[in-house]
C-alpha cells in the first residue's frame, strides 16, 4: 500500500500546475500508478477527479489535503488508529487530534500497550503540527528500558549520547 503522503504529493504537484506525467516522475512512480493514486485520494476526499478540475480550483484541493494531514485516519497506520481509539476510549477517529494527543505522555501509551515504534510515529505526526507528546520523566522500569534501548540505537549510528545518559542517570538517582 502506498502511503497517503505519496498521494498527497501527486495531488499537490497537479494542483500546482504539473501534468500527471511530471507529478509521477517527481515521485518516482509510473504515470498509470499516479493516475490511480490521484483518483483514490480524490475519492477519499469526496472531491471530483479530473486534472483540469484540480488545476481550475487548486485551493479547494489543497485545503482538503491540509485537513487530511490533521486526521490520524489518513496519516497513521490503520491498526495504530484502531488501537488508539480503544486506549483513549474515543468513539470517532476525528476525536484523536494532534492537540488531544499532545496532552498524553509516552509512559501512558506504553502502559496501555502502544509500542515504541507506534509512539515514534505519533511523535513524528505531532511534530509536523509543531506539537509533541507531553514530556515527563520515565515512570516505570519499562520506560527506562525503552530509553536505554533508544540510546543504544543512537550510539550505533554514532550519535553522541553522553548528555542524554547523564540526564537519565540524574533522573534515576532523583527517584531513588
Amino acid at each position: 500500500m502506498v502511503p497517503n503522503s505519496r498521494k498527497a504529493e501527486i495531488l499537490k504537484a497537479v494542483a500546482s500546475g504539473a501534468s500527471l506525467k511530471k507529478a509521477a516522475d517527481s515521485t518516482g512512480i509510473s504515470g498509470s500508478r499516479a493516475r490511480d493514486l490521484l483518483s483514490r485520494i480524490c475519492r477519499e476526499m469526496k472531491m471530483p477527479y479530473s486534472v483540469k478540475g484540480i488545476q481550475a480550483d487548486p485551493r479547494a484541493y489543497l485545503d482538503k489535503i491540509d485537513e487530511m494531514a490533521r486526521s490520524p485516519r489518513f496519516v497513521l497506520r490503520r491498526d495504530l488508529v484502531k488501537r488508539l481509539m480503544e486506549v483513549l476510549r474515543v468513539r470517532d477517529v476525528f476525536e484523536i487530534t494532534p492537540q488531544y494527543l499532545s496532552n498524553i505522555t509516552a509512559s501512558q501509551l506504553l502502559q496501555n500497550g502502544i509500542t515504541t515504534v507506534a509512539i515514534t510515529e505519533l511523535q513524528d505526526w505531532l511534530s509536523e503540527h509543531g506539537l509533541s507528546l507531553k514530556k515527563c520523566a520515565p515512570e516505570s522500569d519499562q520506560d527506562v528500558k525503552e530509553v536505554r534501548r533508544a540510546l543504544a540505537l543512537l550510539e550505533v549510528f554514532h550519535f553522541d549520547t553522553e548528555n542524554a545518559r547523564r540526564q537519565l542517570s540524574h533522573v534515576l538517582s532523583d527517584e531513588a
